[in-house]
């Protein structure tokens, strides 16, 4: 179980972390931006349909409130990233989560 919850915390660090970007403008002012560090969610919505019913999963398994929230976090993160895509494998998701 040490190994699922490490993956699922590994999940969230790779599509959701983000870097604060400094632009210096002409005038010494600074333009702060939030950008993603290279996620493509397009090259990742073909796993949604199985991530999303596998870290339900490790939920349900979990015995420590703490392990909970990590996964939680980490499903959140993936639903807050895949935006929409979401919606459109819901039925896949559903399937699939009916196989676990």
């Amino acid at each position: 179980m040490a190994v699922r919850l490490t993956a699922a915390s590994a999940l969230r660090m790779c599509i959701g972390v983000s870097i604060l970007v400094v632009i210096r403008c002409e005038q010494e002012n600074a333009d702060f931006r939030d950008q993603s560090l290279g996620f493509d969610i397009t090259s990742f919505e073909p796993f949604i349909p199985g991530i999303v019913p596998q870290l339900l999963s490790i939920v349900s398994e979990l015995d420590t409130l703490e392990g909970k929230k990590r996964v939680i976090r980490s499903l959140l993160t993936v639903i807050e990233r895949s935006e929409t895509r979401v919606c459109t494998n819901l039925e896949a998701v559903i399937r699939s989560s009916d196989k676990v």
